[in-house]
């Protein structure tokens, strides 16, 4: 390829003349051979060029070299944006190549991308793609210089990435991973011994997966003698990497080998006083030995380093055990006896970061421990955390504080409520602890609408009116999720009445999150209050919404949505089919059916409401509705009206009993007010009127 800049030029494939090999050094490497000597290699190219676009062009503004009938690319590797261009299309390159082409050209190309530095982490992230389109099962001697070069790498994360590409090509191989390994276990054995500090990382991380793949109980020992040696290194990083893989040679070894290795690695790790990072991995490598090697071997070999390690000197030692104490607690025999002083402890500790991963675990560790720990002592380290100096502390034991209080007996759970989630409720100062206080509620639901917690209920509810006027829109929010959450648990539907003023206040709320939630909730509290209670509070919403004169068109389109989810669901209440989940049963009408109106709502098995409304009650009920989407359907906001003509349409779809009696003649008698709203919407077409003794009527939408 002719070179006019001075800088070497990849051309694929490459244009004949290209000088001798001795003066370009791409011909050394076989990209400059001409096209003749590589025939076989191009004659299915050749029999159906158009087939074959392109391999490498990516833009058209670069120059072309026409070779042998093919229209190629040619990059100049000293470019910074073509090399960047080329080691982010590996994948595509090799994929339109194909294999023989890949292995004669990419492969020659990427030795020399890994001279430079901002080119190596695509490569060794591409190296899986690479390895196989070149049919690397069968060619594995090719990337023996590639793998170690990458390794090698002096930037950790290249490093890195190129051994997990390795893992990968190993695991991906499946059947042809021993014919991989003849090809590469010699170096990959080697770099054990590599005077490359990144290297003896590479080949650490790499061991277990060796071990359990060579057969021969000779190369198994290999690995596993490599890997103590390299768990011995004198650099930091490589016993550490070492270490980050211990629990990899769990399925390697036989069970009744763990005690020694690797189990009996851990009390020499745990000596690493000079480098915080050691233990630091430890710890996390204790959490994946554990829930491995069973509760025996756990609370024998790795109990003791648990404690140690939540006294270590170093916080961020004791970050990482407070972080997985949750995941810790049921790996060991004699929890209760050994790691709740330890909890007690970190609960209480100086650093910050470290008190509040203690009190987001709280709760996951009263799930576990039993009634009497909770109650005696997770009890106290909740009372401790809930008036922590730090807001982010209060926060989190305000998520953690349901579980606690579910595991306690009522005379112990309902005073910690009282005493801890109701200041965190009113904590106005920081929002944060006020929204995870509110989302803290949603665990309690059960508890405080029980019957002997009618004074427990009304404090909450005033704190939640007074949360539902914060400047905080994300507390505003969360009060709006609660409200649908605790209508699942209230005992009938006149104990919600407390939350109605909360709930119509929400919904004319600034922010369109919080309107948004209380409308998409709305339907859900229908289905579980019934019909009785939807038909009084869902005419005071659209009273509000509807209202011209102080309503915003947004409002109105809510109202749209809110009858068209909560009207279907009204109808199957109103006609006794519920069809519940528990036990995919129904309930006929003959059950449900009253005529009177006021009649106390029966509960179904799973403890959703039902009723039926007087006829009277009924009828009115449908004149509002009609007049509603009277007003909607003539709207002078386009949107509105959009929103009203998909609502008429749902309805007669989904909920065709609703109008039982009055359906047609509703519907002709709205026919001249939407016709006009459709013919906005549509742009053409009359609708035509269905008179109220027409078959249509019966078998399909009138509309």
């Amino acid at each position: 390829v002719p070179n006019d800049g001075g800088a070497p030029i990849v051309a694929v494939p490459a244009s004949p003349n290209t000088g001798s090999a001795e003066s370009n050094p791409l011909a050394r490497a076989g990209l400059n051979s001409t096209p003749s000597s590589r025939s076989s290699e191009y004659a299915e190219y050749r029999q159906a060029p158009s087939k074959n676009p392109n391999p490498l062009t990516f833009s058209a503004s670069k120059p072309r070299a026409v070779v042998d009938g093919i229209d190629c690319q040619r990059y100049n590797l000293v470019d910074r944006e073509q090399r960047q261009e080329v080691a982010n299309n590996l994948r595509e390159i090799c994929h339109r190549l194909g294999p023989r082409r890949s292995r004669r050209m990419v492969l020659p190309a990427l030795d020399l991308l890994c001279d430079f530095e901002d080119t190596t982490l695509q490569i060794a992230q591409s190296l899986p793609d690479v390895f196989f389109a070149c049919e690397g099962t069968t060619h594995g001697h090719l990337f023996v210089s590639l793998i170690y070069d990458l390794c090698s790498a002096p930037d950790p994360a290249v490093s890195s990435e190129a051994s997990r590409s390795v893992k990968t090509i190993l695991v991906e191989a499946g059947e042809m991973a021993k014919d991989v390994l003849d090809h590469l276990y010699p170096v990959l054995t080697d770099m054990t011994f590599s005077p490359w500090t990144s290297v003896r990382c590479s080949a650490a991380v790499i061991q277990p997966l060796l071990a359990k793949i060579v057969s021969s109980t000779e190369d198994k020992l290999e690995c596993k003698s490599n890997f103590k040696f390299l768990c011995e290194d004198l650099d930091v990083s490589v016993r550490r990497s070492a270490l980050s893989v211990l629990h990899e040679w769990l399925p390697v070894i036989s069970s009744s080998e763990w005690h020694k290795f690797p189990l009996g690695l851990v009390d020499g790790f745990l000596s690493e006083s000079n480098h915080d990072t050691i233990r630091i991995q430890l710890a996390q490598e204790i959490v994946e030995l554990a829930q491995v090697v069973g509760k025996a071997l756990a609370s024998q070999h790795l109990l003791n380093p648990t404690v140690q390690l939540a006294k270590d000197l170093s916080w961020r030692v004791r970050y990482i055990v407070s972080t997985n104490f949750g995941a810790l607690y049921n790996c060991f025999s004699q929890q209760e006896s050994l790691l709740m002083p330890s909890i007690l402890r970190l609960a209480r500790d100086e650093e910050v970061q470290v008190r509040v991963a203690t009190a987001k675990q709280i709760g996951s560790i009263a799930t576990l421990a039993s009634n009497m720990t909770v109650e005696t002592t997770l009890v106290d380290v909740v009372h401790t955390l809930g008036k922590d100096e730090s807001p982010e502390v209060r926060a989190g034991i305000a998520r953690s504080i349901g579980p606690v209080v579910a595991a306690c007996a009522p005379s112990v759970g309902r005073p910690l409520i009282m005493t801890v989630l109701l200041p965190l409720l009113s904590d106005t100062a920081f929002p944060l602890v006020q929204h995870t206080a509110i989302m803290g509620l949603a665990a309690m639901a059960p508890l405080m609408a029980d019957r002997a917690a009618t004074d427990l209920f009304s404090l909450v509810v005033l704190q939640l009116q007074t949360a539902s006027q914060s400047t905080a829109w994300r507390v505003r929010e969360s009060v709006a999720n609660l409200l649908h959450h605790f209508a699942a648990h209230v005992r009938t539907p006149d104990q919600f009445e407390e939350l109605v003023p909360i709930l119509i206040r929400l919904i004319n709320d600034d922010s369109s999150a919080v309107r948004c939630a209380i409308v998409h909730g709305l339907p859900m509290t229908v289905q579980r209050l019934g019909a009785t209670w939807a038909v009084k509070n869902i005419t005071r919403l659209l009273d509000f919404l509807v209202d011209k004169s102080k309503s915003k068109f947004y409002q109105r389109i809510q109202a749209c949505t809110i009858l068209s989810g909560a009207l279907p669901l009204m109808e199957r209440d109103l006609a006794g089919q519920w069809i519940y989940t528990g036990g995919q049963q129904q309930l006929q009408s003959s059950s449900t059916v009253s005529s009177t109106s006021n009649r106390t709502p029966a509960v179904d098995a799973t403890g959703k409401y039902f009723s039926t409304l007087s006829t009277d009650a009924r009828t009115k009920f449908n004149a509002m509705v009609a007049g509603v989407i009277s007003q909607l359907v003539i709207d002078k906001v386009l949107s509105v009206r959009e929103s009203a003509a998909r609502l008429v349409v749902s309805l007669f779809e989904d909920a065709p009993m609703l109008f039982v009696g009055e359906r047609e003649g509703w519907a002709c008698g709205l026919r001249s007010d939407i016709e006009a709203s459709v013919r906005d919407i549509v742009g053409k077409g009359t609708i035509t009127a269905v008179p109220s003794n027409s078959q249509t009527s019966n078998s399909g939408n009138p509309f």
